[in-house]
């Protein structure tokens, strides 16, 4: 197999701009955050790449759900639930504002796909997806 060459490297997976305002935001509105940065000795204005990393086992199963949400948390229109299969479910809210143009995207698929808006269409939901932060 042949190294990968460092042209195909990307050193992140999105913009680290975006993250860093949502780093910001979040130290300063999520109490679980903040507790977990002072868990940490990471001062509240550390830069991204400076930020301990999160995961379920570390962060998101040490605080309570009211200490992990932001101020938007009123917007949330659905909460998702995983399978449980680590031994304990987590819950994931949905919020309004991040599915405003769901359905013009799920429209946009469908026509692009599978040409609805031309011919008869059969769909047939062989899984739960919904449930499932993938689905």
């Amino acid at each position: 197999m042949s190294p990968i060459t460092p042209s195909l490297l990307q050193p992140a997976l999105g913009s680290i701009e975006i993250a860093q305002k949502i780093a910001e935001r979040v130290t300063q509105q999520v109490s679980g955050y903040q507790k977990f940065l002072g868990q940490h000795q990471v001062l509240s204005d550390a830069k991204f790449d400076q930020l301990p990393l999160t995961d379920k086992a570390a962060y998101l199963k040490q605080f309570p759900l009211q200490e992990l949400v932001g101020d938007d948390f009123t917007q949330t229109f659905n909460i998702f639930s995983s399978s449980g299969s680590s031994g304990r479910a987590f819950y994931w809210p949905q919020l309004k504002s991040s599915h405003r143009a769901s359905e013009a995207r799920l429209k946009q698929l469908l026509e692009s796909v599978f040409a609805v808006h031309q011919r008869k269409t059969l769909a047939i939901v062989g899984l739960a997806l919904g449930s499932w932060i993938g689905g």
